[in-house]
């Protein structure tokens, strides 16, 4: 239990009681600060007890195991006693009534005390046995360095991980801090809009934990890992959670909720901790400043570790089809595959000096070719050599017949041969069919033409397939039998601006037809609420003994507001281009969703065929309000509504708004039992101009401006293919 260094009378005792073995690895990377004095301060003798809190059984357990280290100390009280740990926290009750005033330093991932029969319990409870922090340190000469655990953060890194992650399976064990780590995980999960799930080895054994991880889909769950102790595990000195562990991390994708080592074999998707290198510089601090200064704990404020960059494992993230490295500078992404540069630098580097020989060899080659030339025709190579177009001396080649079949190039110029170079051909001395299979044989077609009919300069356009580029090409007849004189220059840009021309062209022609169709159909959106407008207007022409007062005003109400709809669908259609750039303009306010269904429900009904019947239910109080635009949202409702009037001959036309159709957001749907959509035409009926009856009234505009006022409020139109009695239209809002 206790590593005890040789006594020495001047020397000052601190008394470290930690919660696992001082050899493990969390106690030699926790400690360092720690270690590192003790090597270094010949003044300071340090006393390691270990306090497993999370083997007690009971309060006895607990006492008996705190006994032995005051017996320790009975003749000496130390000058600093250093607790780690919130199983450990309630001892410095003990330590303070056993000598006080002593100067203590509390370090833990809790930052409240729990009572010792609630840390020996193997469940978590909701109850008044946490003390905070503040009031527990309330006549101790104490401070505290709070290490948290960052809980919303670890599932913040598993949403950009998962993006479509929906269930939370926290794996945890019976001892204390597990139990406190699980109650609160499942509030902030449950606040996150998450399912949570606790997975215990009291509950379940480790064989279907196994199954249960593996048989779960990787995009829509995650799994925590806490712990897996057992009273029994801790108890008897067994740690068979370690294997398990290892077994769960090969079997699906599990985070962790505390800093872990992330070496090679380490199979953990990642993890969100405190900075280990602030912590353990705080904890130094706080020891010298108590030993060598001086000061008093009670004086010093408590500290809270900042937290430190997510870490993730590539290796296991990339292996289940994520890949972190778009979060590369707010992420410490560890297990990284080798550059290329790291895995070839070797052969990177003597392709490099092959490369080199290569260049230094053909340059010679080409040096010494050149001189050649020079000597042999100087005035011919200075008058060429530097033009600005490509020149190559050729030989024709004639088969049986006197057909030309192939050109021999024998020499060429500086731009001729750089051009070629793009292909990594040597064209002097070689055969044009051989270097240009595709382009030749129109080439020598075109030179064949000239010659028969007695041309000496044979002038022709022509496409070099092999280097995608157009020559203006002029061929003259030499004084030599069978030899021609070829110049070339590269009109690539001219032939690409003539095509880029005619591609402008013919876009203006089809935007003249669209602006032409559009002007033949902007009368689509304009009809509903100019004729909701109309028919109003003439209900308030009439005697004041058929329609009473308030329904004038309601009237009235009914004529502004399809009024400003219509200004709006004018404007919206005046404006197409503006949509299209993303310059539409919305208008946030509280909407009540009752009354703008029932107002959309009001302009339409004009429009309802006789013997249909249309009506409105609703999931929602009549007070109840979304952030959004009502004129925005009336439009959509409208057209759906106006749609259905349209295809519905009888039966009913049905509107609803629900909150649970899909979670996080309301979905407004108008149902109908008329003709209906096929379901290839499921996306089709939201393109611009679409129309599945030619024979129906409209432009097929309608869905079109509803699926762009979707996209704009950040919500979703769609058809629901699952309805088979005609057709249902779903317009769904986010409730933020």
């Amino acid at each position: 239990m206790f590593l005890m260094p040789l006594l020495a009378s001047d020397k000052k005792d601190v008394l470290v009681v930690c919660p696992f073995p001082m050899s493990g690895t969390w106690a030699i990377n926790t400690l360092e600060p720690i270690h590192m004095l003790e090597n270094t301060r010949p003044d300071l003798r340090i006393w390691s007890a270990v306090m497993r809190n999370s083997s007690f059984r009971s309060v006895k357990e607990y006492d008996e195991q705190a006994h032995t280290i005051f017996n320790h100390f009975s003749s000496k009280r130390p000058d600093l006693i250093v607790i780690f740990g919130p199983g450990n926290y309630i001892l410095a009750d003990d330590f303070d009534r056993a000598w006080p005033n002593v100067p203590m330093v509390l370090l833990g991932e809790l930052n409240y005390v729990c009572t010792k029969d609630y840390v020996c319990d193997s469940l978590p409870k909701i109850g008044t046995h946490r003390i905070p922090m503040k009031t527990f340190a309330r006549g101790k000469n104490m401070s505290f360095v709070y290490s948290p655990v960052y809980m919303s953060e670890t599932i913040d890194l598993i949403s950009k991980n998962q993006p479509y992650v929906k269930n939370l399976y926290f794996i945890t064990g019976e001892e204390f801090v597990a139990r406190e780590i699980e109650l609160n995980m499942q509030k902030v999960s449950k606040a996150l809009g998450y399912s949570f799930t606790p997975l215990h080895p009291r509950e379940i054994n480790y064989r279907n934990l196994y199954s249960l991880a593996y048989s779960k889909d990787k995009n829509s769950t995650a799994f925590i890992y806490c712990n897996w102790h057992t009273k029994s595990d801790m108890h008897d000195r067994t740690m068979p959670y370690i294997g398990v562990r290892r077994s769960l991390e090969r079997s699906c994708l599990m985070y962790s909720i505390y800093y872990t080592m992330m070496d090679a074999d380490c199979q953990t998707a990642g993890f969100v901790s405190y900075n280990h290198e602030e912590f353990k510089n705080t904890l130094q601090s706080m020891v010298c400043a108590v030993i060598d200064r001086g000061e008093s704990p009670r004086n010093i404020p408590f500290v809270t570790i900042s937290r430190d960059k997510p870490t993730v494992n590539y290796q296991v993230l990339s292996h289940y089809g994520f890949d972190p490295r778009g979060h590369e500078g707010e992420w410490n992404i560890v297990n990284l595959p080798p550059t290329i540069w790291q895995e070839y630098h070797v052969v990177l580097l003597l392709l490099v000096v092959l490369a080199l020989l290569g260049f230094t060899t053909l340059f010679f080659f080409l040096y010494k070719k050149q001189k050649t030339l020079l000597d042999s025709s100087e005035q011919y190579y200075a008058l060429i050599k530097n033009a600005p177009f490509n020149y190559c001396n050729s030989e024709l080649v004639f088969d049986d017949d006197g057909e030309i079949v192939d050109i021999i190039v024998r020499n060429s110029n500086f731009a001729f041969k750089q051009n070629m170079s793009n292909l990594n051909l040597d064209v002097d001395g070689k055969s044009l069919m051989e270097n240009f299979p595709e382009s030749a044989p129109e080439f020598i077609r075109n030179i064949a033409a000239g010659i028969k009919d007695k041309k000496k300069a044979i002038r022709f356009s022509h496409e070099m397939k092999e280097l995608n580029c157009y020559y203006e090409i002029l061929v003259i007849l030499g004084r030599e039998e069978n030899v021609i004189h070829t110049f070339s220059l590269d009109t690539t840009q001219l032939m690409v601006a003539q095509k880029e021309l005619q591609t402008e062209k013919e876009r203006a022609e089809r935007s003249d037809q669209l602006k032409t169709m559009f002007v033949q159909n902007v009368s689509h959106e304009i009809r509903t609420p100019l004729n909701a407008v109309v028919g109003f207007s003439q209900l308030l022409s009439l005697p004041d003994d058929v329609i009473s007062s308030q329904e004038k005003e309601e009237y009235v109400k009914y004529i502004q507001n399809n009024s400003e709809l219509l200004i709006m669908l004018v404007n919206d259609i005046l404006s197409i281009g503006d949509v299209e750039r993303g310059q539409f303009i919305v208008t946030i306010s509280d909407v009540r969703c009752n009354d703008v269904c029932r107002q959309s429900m009001k302009t339409t009904e004009t429009r309802l065929p006789e013997g249909v019947k249309m009506y409105y239910t609703s999931e929602v109080d009549d007070d109840y309000t979304i952030k959004s635009d009502e004129h925005r949202i009336q439009q959509v409702l409208v057209n759906f509504l106006t749609n259905a009037c349209k295809h519905t001959e009888k039966g009913e036309i049905h509107v609803h708004s629900s909150l649970t159709e899909k979670p996080g957001m309301i979905t407004f749907s108008v149902t109908d039992t008329g003709t209906g959509v096929p379901a290839d035409e499921a996306e089709h009926i939201f393109e611009r101009f679409t129309k599945l009856n030619a024979f129906k009234q409209g432009a097929g505009l309608g869905l079109s401006i509803c699926k762009t006022i979707a996209t704009i409020l950040k919500g979703d139109v769609h058809l629901d293919t699952s309805y088979t009695n005609g057709a249902r239209f779903v317009f769904q809002l986010p409730l933020d």
